[in-house]
């Protein structure tokens, strides 16, 4: 029931971040950041004009962010397959991020294909 919890939880949360209309400012931040060119702190010459794409994506993206806030509840409710699987907290915390971001993936695509999105 736990694991039941902890994803739903985390469909919750990362549903809202990258769909809600609340939550716009934050993605229009972290879109704001991608865009900084860091061409002026780059001291080597393949950094040169460097920009963090990534982090536009990432808040668009329920796989992207769907595993930060896996890893994030993770770590700070001890690990979920940790109580399932006896195996250190690092390795506990990325496992975890990696299977909320693969269900918050899979249920996106079942609500997408159901016409949730055109609400």
């Amino acid at each position: 029931m736990n694991f039941i919890f902890f994803i739903l939880i985390g469909f919750a949360i990362t549903n809202a971040f990258v769909f809600l209309h609340v939550f716009h400012w934050f993605r229009e931040l972290i879109s704001g950041l991608s865009d900084f060119d860091f061409y002026h702190l780059a001291q080597k010459e393949e950094l040169v004009g460097f920009r963090h794409a990534y982090l536009g994506r990432l808040v668009r993206c329920h796989a992207c962010f769907g595993f930060w806030v896996g890893a994030f509840l993770s770590f700070f409710s001890n690990g979920v397959i940790n109580k399932y699987i006896d195996i250190p907290l690092c390795l506990s915390v990325i496992g975890d991020g990696l299977i909320l971001s693969a269900c918050c993936f899979v249920l996106w695509l079942m609500l997408k294909n159901l016409g949730a999105e055109d609400l």
